[in-house]
């Protein structure tokens, strides 16, 4: 393993029986899925939910932890959730900070050190990296050589060749199966940003804290065209479909592009008042991480919006204002897009054609959601892009039924 990976650790039952692998995320915390936790506690009868916690380079330490419970979810139906997080009860001195990047590329090759029977000592392993699943949360990883991803591996982090965590193995198939899966990061951050928000490699959101919207926003929903259009925004984000666009313009609609993201970022959401999240109306609220990239685009240049939207995404920031679309194609799918305040940018004309147009060209093709927002009307130019990823003839103004008090929606594709 590389000077650079995070250390790695073995989940043990009070007994000292191993049950799956986890990854330490600095010196108190440790990732890892929650079924081995629970096979951990049943198999231990651990007291209080108790489980052991071995690292690698000190074998004859057994480390007792507990569920963080802000960042524990046991598997849902479908193949989802089975996240867990452990807090150790001594910190760890000397432990690495671990990174997590949130988005991956296609054919990405990872290294996994599990812990399969009769090699209580681990092993090494690697996959490559080949698509979502159906729902979206699990990536799928295709054999390389062998030995392959087995029994023995779960919870254990898929590590980049830099040594960032890109996801955490979740589930395995019989042994010479060409296929395992991994949880992925965004995922991961869906279900335990309470610690993951400070292992992550890049923001979602290049919005600072003293950016972020009023958190006496709940009037920006008191309409019921603005409710409305957020449900839709909501129900878009969350949908795991297909790429598309999507621009909004006119009354509220920057205040409530700027409610949306600001709810998808932890810090923002645990110092909003209870009318805000639990009190908001149902289908208002999205879900933490659900953004990938967002930006304010008042006052920057084309340049610095594109630098900010790929440093947000991990990607390489050469030339990146004239190559973003292609490197957006190389990312695991979905992935979703804000700019905000596009008529506000230093030269919004070039902002559209220069480095939005060729995003929004090609949205639906390489699984990009693209969601902008315009203080005034969004522009023909932009309203036809809207219209052209839903395969429809080229509008030239948004649809009637959503133009009351000058609220303008170009409808996405759901």
């Amino acid at each position: 393993m590389g000077r650079e990976d995070p250390w790695l650790a073995r989940i043990e039952d009070i007994q000292g029986h191993v049950h799956g692998a986890g990854t330490m995320l600095d010196g108190e915390y440790v990732l890892t899925c929650a079924h081995v936790v629970e096979e951990a506690i049943r198999a231990g009868h651990g007291a209080d939910r108790e489980v052991r916690v071995r690292i690698a380079g000190r074998p004859d330490d057994a480390y007792p932890a507990t569920v963080v419970e802000s960042c524990w979810q046991p598997p849902l139906p479908g193949q989802r959730g089975d996240v867990a997080i452990l807090a150790l009860r001594s910190v760890v001195p000397g432990a690495p900070r671990a990174r997590a990047r949130r988005t991956w590329q296609h054919d990405e090759i990872v290294r996994i050190f599990g812990f399969p029977a009769g090699t209580d000592n681990g092993q090494l392993v690697s996959a490559r990296i080949a698509s979502y699943d159906f729902t979206g949360e699990r990536v799928q990883l295709d054999a390389v050589l062998e030995p392959r991803v087995g029994h023995g591996f779960s919870g254990a982090a898929a590590l980049a060749e830099s040594g960032e965590i890109l996801g955490v193995i979740a589930v395995v198939r019989a042994p010479l199966a060409e296929s395992s899966w991994m949880i992925a990061v965004r995922t991961l951050y869906k279900y335990a940003s309470a610690v993951l928000d400070g292992h992550l490699t890049s923001r979602p959101s290049r919005v600072l804290p003293g950016d972020w919207p009023s958190l006496q926003v709940p009037e920006v929903l008191d309409d019921p065209v603005r409710l409305a259009l957020t449900r839709h925004l909501v129900g878009w984000l969350a949908s795991g479909g297909p790429g598309g666009v999507c621009a909004i313009g006119g009354g509220g609609a920057v205040a409530l592009t700027s409610r949306l993201v600001g709810l998808t970022v932890p810090g923002y959401r645990r110092t909003a008042p209870d009318e805000t999240v639990s009190g908001a109306p149902p289908g208002t609220v999205p879900q933490l991480g659900e953004v990938d990239a967002a930006v304010d685009a008042t006052g920057r240049t084309t340049e610095q919006v594109a630098q900010q939207l790929a440093e947000s995404l991990s990607l390489l920031t050469d030339r990146v204002t004239d190559d973003l679309s292609h490197q957006l194609e190389e990312l695991g799918s979905p992935i979703v897009v804000v700019v905000n305040a596009v008529d506000l940018a230093a030269d919004p004309a070039e902002l559209y054609y220069r480095l939005l147009e060729p995003i929004a060209a090609r949205a639906s093709s390489i699984g990009v959601r693209l969601l902008l927002a315009y203080h005034g009307d969004p522009p023909r130019y932009v309203r036809s892009a809207v219209a052209a990823s839903l395969g429809q003839p080229a509008a030239t103004a948004p649809p009637r039924a959503l133009s009351r008090r000058e609220e303008k929606i170009s409808k996405p594709n759901l």
